[in-house]
C-alpha cells in the first residue's frame, strides 16, 4: 500500500512538473514576443522619425536654393543697371588719329578694273522665210447722231413805226425814261411861256397844256412811249 501510494505521488509531483516547466516555457515565450513586438515599434518609430527629418531637411534645403536663386538674379539685376549707368556716364573718347587715318584711307584712289576682252562665238543666223498675214479690216459706219435742234423764237425787229406796244399820244419814242420825262416838263414850260407872254390865252392853255402823263416802253427794243394828259379831256 505504501508502494502504490509513494508511485502516486511521484507522478502527481512529475505531473506538477511539467506543468511548471510548461508554464515557465509559455512565460518566456510571451516575454520573448513582447520583447519583439516592442522593439518593431521602437524601430519603426526611429524610421518616421528618420523620414521625418529628411523631409523637413529636404525642404530646408529647397528653400535655400530658391532664396540664394532670388538674391543672384537681384544681384545680376542691380549689375546690369549698375553697367548700364557706367556706359551712360562714361562716353567713349573718339581717337582722332583713328578718324584721319580712315580719312586718308578712303582718300586713296581706287584702282578700276581692268576692262577683259570677252570674245563671243559668232553664231549663224537662218532667215526663215515669212508670209506676211495681211489683217482686213471692215471701217465702222460712223453712227448717226439725231441731233434735236430747239428753235428759240425770233424777236421781232422795230422800226420808227412799229413796236411790241402801242406808241403815246405824243407819238414819239425816246431813247430813255429821262428823255421822255424831260420832254415832258419842256413841254409844260414852253405852254407856261406862251401864256406869261400873251401868246395864248388862259381858256386855250388849259385846252392845250398837258396836266399829267405815263410812260412805257417796248419789250423788245428798249426805247420809251409818252402818254399825257389834258385839262379838256378830264373834264369831259
Amino acid at each position: 500500500m505504501k508502494s502504490k501510494k509513494i508511485l502516486v505521488l511521484i507522478i502527481i509531483a512529475l505531473i506538477v512538473a511539467l506543468f511548471v516547466n510548461m508554464m515557465i516555457i509559455k512565460s518566456k515565450t510571451l516575454s520573448f514576443s513582447k520583447i519583439e513586438n516592442e522593439k518593431e515599434i521602437v524601430t519603426e518609430i526611429n524610421n518616421t522619425d528618420d523620414e521625418e527629418k529628411e523631409d523637413t531637411e529636404v525642404i530646408a534645403v529647397e528653400n535655400n536654393a530658391e532664396e540664394q536663386e532670388k538674391v543672384e538674379e537681384i544681384q545680376q539685376e542691380a549689375d546690369i543697371v549698375n553697367v548700364k549707368n557706367t556706359n551712360i556716364q562714361e562716353e567713349p573718347k573718339k581717337d582722332p588719329v583713328v578718324t584721319q587715318e580712315k580719312k586718308v584711307e578712303s582718300s586713296k584712289a581706287v584702282e578700276q578694273p581692268k576692262p577683259t576682252s570677252v570674245t563671243t562665238p559668232k553664231k549663224t543666223v537662218e532667215k526663215e522665210i515669212t508670209t506676211p498675214v495681211v489683217e482686213t479690216k471692215i471701217p465702222e459706219q460712223p453712227k448717226e447722231e439725231t441731233k434735236v435742234e430747239i428753235k428759240q423764237p425770233e424777236t421781232p425787229k422795230c422800226s420808227d413805226s412799229k413796236h411790241g406796244v402801242g406808241v403815246g399820244n405824243s407819238n414819239k419814242w425816246f431813247n430813255s425814261y429821262n428823255e421822255a420825262v424831260s420832254y415832258y416838263d419842256n413841254l409844260i414850260l414852253d405852254y407856261s411861256n406862251k401864256i406869261h407872254n400873251g401868246q395864248i390865252t388862259f381858256e386855250e392853255y388849259n385846252k392845250q397844256c398837258p396836266c399829267g402823263y405815263e410812260i412805257w416802253s417796248c419789250q423788245y427794243c428798249g426805247k420809251w412811249t409818252l402818254n399825257y394828259y389834258k385839262l379838256s379831256l378830264i373834264h369831259i
